[in-house]
């Protein structure tokens, strides 16, 4: 199966609505290539998405569930993103990597996401990531439950990171 993804310069004005996404390492991956309108990808409307199966098995998803860069006004809402078993650190089901302003992420459901990877702090697994100049935006109303590390030497799951320098 293959994952929505798009890179590039304008990718302006894209609405992702009401698909069922299985079986990728990205769920969807949309990254503009500029921190402002000239260049990211603006006003993108993530929304009613199922990402994952609905039981864990050969259908989960391998890294992020969603994962977006560049895009001013991004609006991620009501998306169900679950199941997802990594293979490396770093694992999301959200991932506001870097610039964007003025986005909002709610209203989703995140739940069953599992590793056995040794990561901590900023690389631990996270149900919502929020990254470098993520600025004027709104995290709220989402329900995050069953991030977990099965790792055996102190390493753990976290609900949502804030790894923003502004």
């Amino acid at each position: 199966a293959n994952s929505v993804v798009t890179t590039g310069i304008d990718n302006d004005n894209v609405t992702i609505q009401n698909n069922t996404i299985l079986n990728t390492y990205y769920g969807i991956y949309g990254s503009g290539t500029a921190t402002v309108s000239a260049g990211g990808s603006d006003n993108w409307n993530i929304s009613a998405n199922t990402i994952g199966p609905v039981t864990s098995g050969t259908n989960h998803i391998g890294f992020r569930g969603i994962f977006v860069s560049n895009a001013p006004g991004i609006v991620i809402t009501n998306n169900t993103i679950q199941n997802i078993f990594p293979g490396a650190s770093g694992a999301s089901a959200i991932y506001l990597s870097a610039g964007i302003n003025g986005g909002s992420v709610s209203q989703n459901t995140i739940a069953n996401l599992s590793s056995t990877v040794a990561a901590s702090g900023t690389g631990a697994l996270n149900g919502i990531y929020v990254g470098s100049n993520v600025i004027n935006s709104t995290i709220n109303a989402n329900q995050i439950y069953g991030v977990v590390n099965n790792k055996a030497s102190g390493y753990s799951g976290r609900g949502i990171i804030i790894n923003t320098a502004n």
